[in-house]
């Protein structure tokens, strides 16, 4: 279901609404302009939807700056009562919503610097309530600080946006007791080592935290590893860790070698060569591991890795591997080749067939198609 600022949106749901179609939506998707929230214009906007939507789980707000309509000075006089509203109107009309989203694209000018408070306790109010948040910014880290203490018992928590905010770290940190799942995707590649350690060098341990997901969008090698003692992650069954490894020790897989079931890394040999001094891939380390993903993207293949590659096939069932080049690939054990970026005649797709005997399938991307050359060893 979608609610949006449009005359069409509110007729289109409206008919729904009349043939009891509130009984059945289970998303809700708002798309509201920012002013028109704070400027009290929310009863018009809503004026279509008195009836609650009782099985509606996930509320996603994509809010957008709009345009301010009369005195700025009388509209901020209103302001905080206006947010207050939308959030018992949320709250009227999905009374068992257990997750709440928000994705912003709102970018203040100079001159509108004055609200960027009253978008954050907006972003605050909407998202605190639940059991699960879920954040998307791509301009602006605007997030009232008292999120991190107002919003507990959180058992997911999704958040991607273009740097790192100190009120998410907190949050994340404030509900390590309950949090079931977390994923994270930034560009700062110590936020993974921010969330498991405080500033005193404790230690802050999940206890109940079963997926795992840290992307980074900075590939680059992590400076100054952190040290850590204990076992943050004693629960987790599913880790995926596309960045550099930020420990200096294998302190994210301590208290779950056994409970681990679907494994994805991004390496280099750094990484591996402190992981292998724990012991960390050695056979029988992961027996329940069924799913296992190693990335080596702009990394020859070299002793290290060719190693792990090997001793990987006695880890999971089903493995694959990333390279960069073809010509890297351990070519007697491909089953699955991905090929991007290149330009291919059938003559080199026969040879390929002529050269790789034990292939099951192979994927070609023309030339232009995003990202980088990839070939993706599935070793059975």
């Amino acid at each position: 279901m979608e609610i949006e600022d449009k005359r069409d949106w509110i007729s289109s749901i409206k008919s729904v609404d009349e043939c009891g179609g509130h009984k059945y939506a289970r998303y809700a998707h708002l798309q509201l302009p920012f002013y028109a929230i704070v400027g009290g214009k929310l009863p018009e906007l809503l004026s279509e939807y008195q009836r609650p939507f009782p099985m509606v789980t996930t509320v996603w707000l994509k809010i957008h700056k709009g345009a301010a309509s009369g005195n700025v000075s009388e509209l901020l006089d209103g302001a905080k009562e206006a947010i207050i509203e939308f959030k018992r109107t949320v709250s009227r009309l999905f009374p068992n919503a257990t997750t709440f989203g928000v994705t912003s694209s709102i970018v203040f000018g100079r001159d509108e610097s004055h609200m960027e408070p009253y978008a954050g306790r907006l972003f605050s109010e909407f998202l605190r309530g639940g059991e699960g948040i879920q954040y998307f910014s791509a301009d602006n880290n605007i997030v009232d600080s008292g999120l991190a203490t107002a919003a507990t018992g959180l058992t997911h928590i999704t958040y991607a946006e273009c740097s790192s905010v100190q009120t998410f770290v907190e949050l994340i940190r404030n509900n390590s007791p309950t949090l079931q799942s977390l994923y994270i995707e930034a560009i700062d590649p110590q936020l993974l080592a921010r969330l498991v350690q405080l500033p005193n060098m404790d230690t802050v341990e999940y206890p109940e935290l079963t997926r795992l997901t840290v992307g980074c969008a900075d590939r680059m090698a992590v400076v100054g590893r952190s040290t850590l003692v204990g076992s943050p992650f004693p629960r987790l069954q599913h880790l995926s860790l596309t960045q550099a490894y930020p420990f200096t020790n294998d302190v994210v897989f301590r208290g779950n070698y056994q409970r681990l079931e679907h494994l994805s890394l991004h390496l280099d040999t750094s990484d591996i060569l402190i992981l292998n001094g724990y012991g960390t891939f050695a056979k029988g380390r992961f027996p329940n591991v069924n799913h296992m993903e190693l990335s080596f993207v702009d990394q020859s293949f070299d002793k290290e890795l060719a190693e792990l590659a090997a001793a990987a096939q006695t880890i999971a069932p089903t493995v694959y591997v990333f390279l960069r080049k073809l010509e890297d690939a351990p070519l007697s054990l491909l089953r699955y080749l991905k090929i991007t970026d290149l330009s291919l005649s059938m003559n080199n797709v026969l040879d390929i067939l002529h050269w790789l005997p034990t292939l099951a399938q192979m994927v070609f991307e023309p030339e232009g198609a995003e990202g980088p050359d990839v070939c993706i060893a599935d070793m059975l």
